[in-house]
């Protein structure tokens, strides 16, 4: 599990970024689903997770969101 909240992210976003991780690219409602969450705090993660930078929107119908690998946003927050 990797642990978001010591750069400013919440703990909802971090739950969210690491079921992105585990499932894919994934709709709101799939990662809500898999959080055990609401959907609307799901959206509300996901979309605090695309401003910063940690996960993409994919295009589509319904939109689904991509997390960028870890690597990439221990990078981005260097």
């Amino acid at each position: 599990m990797v642990d978001l909240s010591p750069f400013g992210f919440t703990p909802t976003e971090t739950a969210v970024y690491n079921r992105l991780l585990a499932l894919g690219p994934s709709t709101g409602y799939a990662v809500a689903k898999s959080a055990v969450i609401a959907r609307a705090n799901a959206y509300q993660a996901l979309e605090g997770l695309v401003a910063k930078g940690a996960a993409h929107r994919v295009d589509g119908s319904p939109p689904r969101f991509r997390a960028v690998t870890p690597d990439g946003v221990f990078a981005m927050i260097a």
